[in-house]
């Protein structure tokens, strides 16, 4: 790959650069968030990372879906495009949400979460006496 002056070919450049630009970046969870008229409708992609190794949480306000993708038990590689290790991804919801009433499903390497709306309180205002 490289020439006998020290020189590599732009093969083993690409390859180099390559090795450099993947290992130390995040993997980055993509998502969508869908705003309906009681509830807010998040997709994350997340193709190859277990189920078990997904964790979702919400206070009421934000959003934090959390995992690992974890490299499968190969031989040496000599190509590297696909990203694994850990991520994270915290998102802040528009409105307050009721988190004990969030679902969240996943499947084919897509998580769904559905967080509803909370309800808005009201208090009747009283007169001092």
């Amino acid at each position: 790959m490289s020439h006998e002056n020290g020189n590599h070919t732009g093969e083993s450049l690409a390859a180099l650069h390559q090795e450099l630009a993947w290992n130390g970046a995040p993997l980055v969870a993509e998502l969508d968030v869908a705003e309906g008229d009681d509830a807010y409708r998040v997709l994350v992609d997340l193709p190859g990372v277990a189920e078990k190794d997904i964790e979702v949480q919400c206070d009421g306000i934000t959003l934090t879906i959390a995992g690992e993708r974890k490299p499968p038990e190969r031989g040496h590689l000599y190509h590297r495009e696909r990203r694994f290790g850990p991520f994270s991804r915290t998102i802040a919801l528009k409105s307050a949400v009721d988190e004990t009433a969030m679902q969240a499903s996943y499947r084919d390497g897509v998580l769904e979460v559905r967080l509803p709306r909370a309800k808005v309180q009201t208090a009747p205002v009283k007169r001092g006496t």
